[in-house]
């Protein structure tokens, strides 16, 4: 893959074909993408790569917006390239890993790649106040064996975090020992005021 047509998929704000792209690269192939990765992550972070504004806003406010839909996908598909090509020292730097939409494209690159460094980066995320990925993304690694069960007091603000937002969605409390899953579509934007820990698919056991 070249730089451009990574940087072409990226702008197509399509997570799921950019994870499906990076899934055979090798990690010298990898290696070779992570500039280009890394510095459109920070021109998307930036506002310098943005999405167009629409509606009632758009009158007001004209040109382009960091907020929305176009402006999510894409920054969800810059996190999937910097977590799919470059080192550890980048990955740190991301927040908003988007798995709350696309969390299959986040496991699939994740797994495809299988970082030596995941550990530590997924240690280092839960130590953040906001860690930026949902309680059933990180529930998913465990469960397949792509990392090990994190031991930190974020593994578990984040899990109860999850459990708070499930029970916000159903109405029925929801403890981590009952091993149930819902379908709860765009659960954090619709029923949880907001909860940015809730995903698509939301799981009840601790994994």
């Amino acid at each position: 893959m070249t730089p451009e047509a990574l940087e072409a998929l990226i702008l197509a704000r399509q997570p799921d074909k950019l994870a499906e792209a990076l899934s055979p690269l090798s990690e010298r192939d990898r290696r070779s993408l992570s500039k280009t990765a890394s510095g459109i992550y920070r021109r998307v972070w930036n506002g310098e790569i943005q999405s167009p504004r629409r509606g009632a806003l758009a009158s007001l406010m004209g040109g382009m917006t960091k907020i929305g839909d176009g402006w999510e996908r894409l920054h969800a598909g810059a996190s999937l390239a910097v977590l799919g090509v470059c080192p550890l020292s980048q990955a740190k730097r991301l927040g908003w890993l988007g798995t709350d939409r696309y969390q299959d494209a986040f496991l699939r690159v994740i797994e495809d790649r299988r970082s030596d460094w995941l550990q530590e980066w997924l240690e280092h995320l839960l130590a953040q106040e906001w860690p930026g990925v949902s309680w059933d993304a990180v529930s998913a690694l465990v469960k397949r064996g792509i990392c090990e069960r994190p031991r930190s007091d974020g593994y578990i603000r984040l899990m109860a975090n999850g459990m708070a937002c499930l029970t916000r969605a159903t109405g029925s409390p929801c403890a981590p020992s009952v091993s149930v899953s819902w379908r709860i579509r765009d659960c954090s934007r619709k029923r949880c005021g907001g909860c940015s820990n809730a995903s698509t698919t939301a799981s009840a056991s601790t994994g």
